[in-house]
Parts: C-alpha cells; sequence; structure tokens
C-alpha cells in the first residue's frame, strides 16, 4: 500500500447554474440553478476505483453534490495536503476549469495536479498552454491515471515526456480508449459522499457504430461499440444493490439496445437474480421492439430515452442520423411504435429533440412539434445543439437556426400533464369536477382519460 494520498476533484459550478460533466458523454453541459440536478460523478468513480487499486489512498471531493464554493474545496484541500490532485474537466465548463486549476496550483504548489476528461483529447494545446496543470492526461482516465501519479511522485524527467506547452507535460494516448472495459475495477462509489444522490449509474457498454454527425458520444467514446458480457454486468449490479443498496440505476450507454440478444440476456438474469430495482437507459428507436420493452418493464426499466432529434426528414439525412428519406421515414415510426409500446406496458418514454440544427427552420420545427404532439411521449426533451470538439458537424453562422420556442412550450405542456396524471393516480387527490377544471385550466387533453 503507497502512503501517497490522491484526492480527485469535480470542480465547484459557476455562480447560478449548476455543472454536469457528465454530461455529452463527459464534454459537459451546464444548467440553470432551478433546473440543474448533480449527477452521479462516474468518471471520478472510476478514476477513483483504479488509483485505489493501484494502491493509491483515494479521496474523492465533488464540489458540485456537496454545493461547494471556490475558497471551500481549496480550503478542505489545503487542509488534506494530497500529493496529487485529479481535476476532472469538460468543454462546457473549460474557462471556470482551468480557472480553478490555476488557483489549486497557486495554493498547492506541492501538490501535482493531473486534469482529465474527454476534452483533453481535443483541447490539448490549450490546457497545456492556459493551466498550470502538471499533466494534462489522455485517453480515458482509468486507464492511465495510475501511471500518471506513479511518473509524476518518481519525478520522472520532463524530456520523457511529450511537451506540448512551456507549463503542462502531456502523458496517455489520444485514442487511449479501454478495449477490456470489463476487467476495469466497479466505480468507487463508497468513496463519493451519496447522501445527496437518489440514482447511481453503470456503463454496460461505450461507443456507438452510428454515424450521427453531432454527436458527443461518438467523438468522445469512440466509433464502435466495446460491451461487457452480461455476467461482469450482473456482478457490478449486485454489488451495486446489495452492498450499496442503490434502489435506481442509470446505463449510461448511448446505445444500451445495440444488440438485442444482449438486452433480453440481461433481462433474463436480473429477474431469476431476485434483485429489486429501478433503471432507465438510452438507445436508438431502432433497437426497440414491443417484446424487449415488455420485459425490460418486468425486470424493473422505468424509463426508455431515445433520440428522434426532427421530425425533419432532409435535416435528419443532413447530419447523418439516417442514410436517406426512406430511413428517415422508418425512423418516424419505429419512434412512433417505441412510444406507443411504451404506453401500452406502463413504461415512461422520454423524446429527444433538437433545435438550432443546420437548416432548421420555423416550418421544421413546427413538424416536429406536431409529431410530437401526435405520439403523445410521457416526456420530452428539447437540446441545443451544440458544437462538441470532435463532432463532424461544423458549428455555422448564427441567424440560420430557429429558436424552437414552439418546442419549448411542448415540454413544458408535457411535464404539466405527466405531473397531473401522477396526482390522478393517488386516491383523493382531485375530485372529479376538480381534475375537469384542471384540465381545461392546462389546455390539455390527457389520452386515455
Amino acid at each position: 500500500m503507497k502512503t501517497d494520498l490522491v484526492a480527485l476533484v469535480n470542480p465547484p459550478s459557476s455562480l447560478g447554474t449548476v455543472a454536469n460533466r457528465e454530461g455529452a458523454a463527459g464534454l459537459g453541459n451546464i444548467y440553470p440553478l432551478r433546473q440543474g440536478v448533480p449527477y452521479p460523478p462516474q468518471t471520478i468513480a472510476y478514476v477513483a476505483a483504479a488509483a485505489r487499486n493501484h494502491g493509491y489512498r483515494v479521496q474523492v471531493m465533488d464540489a458540485v453534490l456537496s454545493n461547494y464554493t471556490l475558497s471551500m474545496i481549496v480550503h478542505h484541500l489545503e487542509a488534506l495536503e494530497p500529493d496529487v490532485i485529479g481535476v476532472f474537466v469538460s468543454h462546457a465548463t473549460f474557462d471556470a476549469d482551468v480557472a480553478f486549476v490555476n488557483v489549486l496550483k497557486a495554493r498547492l504548489p506541492e501538490s501535482r495536479i493531473i486534469v482529465f476528461g474527454p476534452v483533453t483529447r481535443f483541447r490539448t494545446e490549450e490546457l497545456a498552454q492556459e493551466s498550470l496543470a502538471d499533466v494534462v492526461l489522455l485517453g480515458e482516465a482509468e486507464g492511465y491515471f495510475p501511471q500518471a501519479c506513479d511518473d509524476l511522485l518518481a519525478k520522472r524527467s520532463v524530456e520523457e515526456w511529450d511537451e506540448v506547452g512551456s507549463q503542462s507535460r502531456v502523458l496517455g494516448d489520444r485514442e487511449g480508449f479501454v478495449e477490456q472495459i470489463e476487467e476495469l475495477p466497479f466505480p468507487a462509489w463508497d468513496l463519493v459522499d451519496r447522501s445527496k444522490l437518489w440514482r447511481l449509474s453503470l456503463s454496460a457498454s461505450r461507443g456507438c457504430a452510428e454515424k450521427c454527425s453531432y454527436c458527443p458520444y461518438v467523438a468522445a467514446q469512440g466509433p464502435r461499440i466495446r460491451t461487457r458480457p452480461t455476467e461482469s454486468i450482473m456482478e457490478e449490479l449486485q454489488y451495486l444493490i446489495r452492498a450499496l443498496d442503490t434502489r435506481y440505476l442509470v446505463f449510461r450507454d448511448p446505445a444500451f439496445a445495440a444488440s438485442r440478444e444482449s438486452v433480453m440476456m440481461l433481462c433474463e438474469q436480473i429477474l431469476r437474480s431476485g434483485l429489486i430495482f429501478r433503471w432507465e437507459c438510452e438507445s436508438r428507436p431502432e433497437h426497440f421492439d414491443h417484446e424487449m420493452i415488455a420485459l425490460m418493464k418486468r425486470a424493473g426499466c422505468q424509463e426508455i430515452k431515445i433520440g428522434l432529434e426532427t421530425a425533419d426528414e432532409g435535416i435528419l439525412v443532413k447530419v447523418e442520423r439516417v442514410r436517406d428519406e426512406t430511413s428517415a421515414r422508418v425512423h418516424a415510426e419505429k419512434t412512433a411504435k417505441v412510444v406507443e409500446s411504451c404506453r401500452l406496458v406502463g413504461l415512461r418514454c422520454r423524446v429527444f429533440a433538437m433545435v438550432g440544427l443546420p437548416g432548421q427552420t420555423c416550418d421544421s420545427v413546427d413538424l416536429t412539434a406536431s409529431f410530437i404532439e401526435e405520439i403523445r411521449p410521457r416526456a420530452l426533451n428539447v437540446k441545443s445543439f451544440e458544437a462538441y470538439p470532435g463532432i463532424r458537424l461544423a458549428a455555422f453562422p448564427s441567424g440560420q437556426e430557429d429558436s424552437g420556442e414552439r418546442l419549448y412550450q411542448l415540454r413544458e405542456g408535457i411535464e404539466q400533464r405527466e405531473s397531473l396524471a401522477n396526482r390522478i393516480s393517488r386516491p383523493g387527490i382531485l375530485s372529479r369536477r376538480g381534475l375537469k377544471r384542471r384540465i381545461e385550466s392546462l389546455g390539455l387533453r390527457l389520452a386515455g382519460r
């Protein structure tokens, strides 16, 4: 057992926001304070497990979960005096993360600082030149972090490192994906303050073989699916549920249901195991069918997330969501079928739509909104296109995109309808007359009610 102490840090959110560095495959999202919910720090938990397995003493400090300010997290680190500080950085929070690292280095000059996260592959030189980090770590961090700590603490000569900037050194591999992900230790959730988390996350696979030119998951995790055996996933589920008493899990796979056989086998194993928990997943609409959805429901699934993105066939082809307009029509049909199957078995289906895509007009947004109103999903997420580093769809001049106001209004209406439906499911909350008045006040019609 090494005596060296490693502190892994999720930096604080900027004022009035909630930072989600796990979002967009680790390239990050920022939410307004009133809308943001802290996300399970899976990347940090993986790195913590790898460092601990390598013999280091490890502490995790999640400033977002703990709602720490900059001064608070720095004060805690000063008291801790770690030998190495690992800082999770993202594209969305890039400027704030660089500033945070520089404050840390000024206040704790004896601690070695390693920055990690998918963004390091794409903004390497900026991190090396603008931050005071000792190492910019490339590749999936759990595969390289322990060795980077060894190198730093052994004071290996800088001539052996790939020098990019005058301040920082670069270690790892720009294309450093962990091939055998089942060989990684389970994320060290026991080192995370879980008191403010109502769910944890896991990954049954990484990467996606689809060609969507706007997707950060392909950029961050690679254009190929790396899967884990069912036995490995079940072992982690046993740990999460029985050892950590987890009751809700999010599968972080971008294409969870790409292999029908794997999903069916996993669900059967969950049912045979007697494990009782709720979970959600995400995949393309065409990956699902009614039989699979029904089995997933029996195995505890509560929500399926699917990306419609847009109902405009031309845009779907343009952003390479589908091959051609015939495939675009099939995509829409499959989306409608998944929503209906979920409704029939009692699952929540969350549809994702995008605004600000190249060529998107008011007519295009109206077409998408009308389609969503027709299929009536139980949840809707609307996301603006962002030109994440590494994606193939380039940014475009401002003024070409539509704001998508109708989609945002539709999302609010769906949320109100779902909230009302949840109240109806509890007897005694509303009388029939009160219910009718409430529905009319929202301007909504509840399907099947």
